[in-house]
């Protein structure tokens, strides 16, 4: 779906109507100061925004702001339902249907369904998140009767699309399982009739062609994991004492071969990532890609162990971010097209009305509300965190098991009765009256790891520090036109509409 920038405000009917009927009434919506301006936005629950100054908002909630003292400004905040005409009785029912549709994933049940087929890994990644088993350590993949036991639980699921993701470890070590789960997922939607996509998550390191014909021949997307040049590379992500970066490209040379040019490769930022932002951008443009998510470290699993050495602080991380995106947005300013996707993620929630399938943003948590992980030995959790917490030994977030508990049971379990509730960010203090609250979300189980409880803190978050400073950002490049129609490139995948503004 194509969207548009919405630059002017038609009228349905005669600039008299309203100079005649200007008298209004308030719709809730939250406001502050953009950092470093005299320009205060101004936010509804349904994610519409208007960015204006301090005298017209004082003017506006006084209600002796008038249809002649700013024509444009008094139909945007109509439109967007700031404001709403005294004698208009359909004005909460057009608002209804916009926050309907703003939380239409609350709708869908789990939509994402990650089976992690096996924890056997032949690397040692510095920032790997679970602990990584032997190759020959069999007994850490997942059985035959547990992947179809998921399955069958998976199918149950009300949405009628389905994303089933394979992760590990290395998901081609125990790629039996994987073609297991594939077969027998097809055989059962003989009867479900849904649409479902499969992605297989893969190091591409010693990938054979029997295993990409039937990644091919199933249509299976790939996603793998490159951390810029080969230097980097292969400090992130050593095996032993192979050069990792030659084994990876081999993979994806091969791979190449058999999908094209749909291989997504993801990148994990380490302290020495925060140096080369020139790099690994010229490395994916090597690798044909048009995109890039600077994704930081997570703060579970194994990966705590590390990061001492490879870590960095929320001020470092984004002080590294937003200077990234100022060189991403000049790359596009100069008729290169390229986007940050989280950045463009955020955008989309900012500048359409519609909510994304993102887990860490929603409303309540996504977390088993629209994702569920498979684990290995038959457990259940809400989200891939959940269980890297129970790879340290913390089964909090544990939702149950394939062969004790029914779809019913998990989605009547305290635990995620308690996940839904700490995760509404409309009732926590601290989101419920912040301008971005339409755009963001509440992540328990990352506050549960930072913060010891499931609500959080919002002044002393690091998540709260990261968005804000990101939203903050955004609002600010909003305003000019021409990195708006960058955005808008962005979110619609439009090339053309680099090319035209160089022209």
């Amino acid at each position: 779906m194509t969207f548009s920038p919405a630059k002017t405000y038609k009228n349905f009917k005669d600039l008299s109507y309203y100079q005649k009927y200007e008298e209004y009434n308030l719709f809730p919506f939250n406001f502050k100061n953009l950092k470093d301006t005299n320009l205060i936005l101004i936010t509804t629950e349904e994610g519409e925004f208007v960015i204006t100054t301090k005298d017209k908002l004082n003017s506006i909630l006084k209600k002796s702001f008038c249809f002649e003292d700013d024509p444009s400004l008094f139909l945007e905040l109509l439109n967007k339902q700031f404001i709403y005409l005294t004698h208009d009785k359909e004005a909460l029912n057009r608002k209804i249907i916009k926050y309907r549709t703003k939380k239409q994933f609350l709708y869908t049940g789990p939509v994402l369904h990650v089976f992690v087929v096996t924890t056997r890994c032949q690397h040692k990644c510095h920032y790997c998140q679970i602990t990584p088993q032997n190759q020959n350590a069999f007994e850490y993949d997942m059985t035959e009767q547990i992947a179809k036991k998921s399955v069958q639980m998976m199918m149950q699921a009300p949405s009628q699309n389905i994303t089933v993701e394979f992760q590990g470890g290395e998901t081609l070590l125990a790629f039996d399982v994987v073609k297991t789960i594939v077969s027998y997922t097809l055989f059962l939607n003989e009867t479900y009739k849904k649409e479902i996509e499969f992605v297989l998550a893969t190091s591409l390191v010693d990938i054979n062609q029997e295993q990409l014909e039937f990644i091919k021949e199933n249509h299976i997307l790939i996603s793998t994991s490159l951390d810029g040049p080969e230097i980097l590379h292969n400090k992130n992500r050593p095996i032993n004492s192979q050069n990792t970066y030659k084994k990876f490209l081999e993979g994806y040379l091969l791979a190449r071969e058999y999908v094209g040019n749909t291989i997504s490769p993801l990148l994990t930022l380490s302290r020495d990532s925060l140096f080369h932002i020139e790099d690994i951008i010229t490395e994916y443009q090597k690798f044909n890609q048009n995109s890039i998510s600077l994704r930081a470290l997570s703060p579970y699993g194994f990966a705590v162990k590390t990061m001492g050495k490879i870590g960095y602080s929320a001020k470092e991380y984004i002080d590294f971010y937003l200077k990234a995106l100022d060189y991403i947005i000049n790359m596009n300013l100069r008729g290169v097209y390229f986007r940050e996707e989280y950045a463009t993620l955020l955008l989309r929630r900012i500048l359409t009305p519609y909510a994304t399938g993102y887990v860490d943003l929603q409303s309540p948590s996504g977390a088993g509300m629209n994702a569920l992980v498979y684990y290995y030995n038959g457990d259940i959790y809400p989200a891939d965190e959940a269980r890297m917490l129970a790879e340290m030994g913390d089964e909090t977030f544990k939702l149950g098991h394939v062969n004790e508990n029914t779809y019913k049971d998990i989605y009547n379990s305290p635990v995620l009765q308690t996940l839904i509730q700490d995760s509404c960010a409309e009732s926590l203090a601290g989101c419920s009256d912040c301008s971005y609250l339409p755009y963001c979300g509440c992540d328990p189980l990352f506050n549960y790891v930072t913060q010891f409880d499931h609500y959080g803190h919002r002044p002393t978050s690091d998540f709260c520090y990261k968005q804000t400073a990101i939203y903050e950002y955004l609002f600010k490049k909003i305003q000019d036109e021409k990195f708006l129609d960058i955005f808008w490139a962005w979110i619609n995948y439009d090339t053309e509409i680099i090319n035209e503004n160089i022209s």
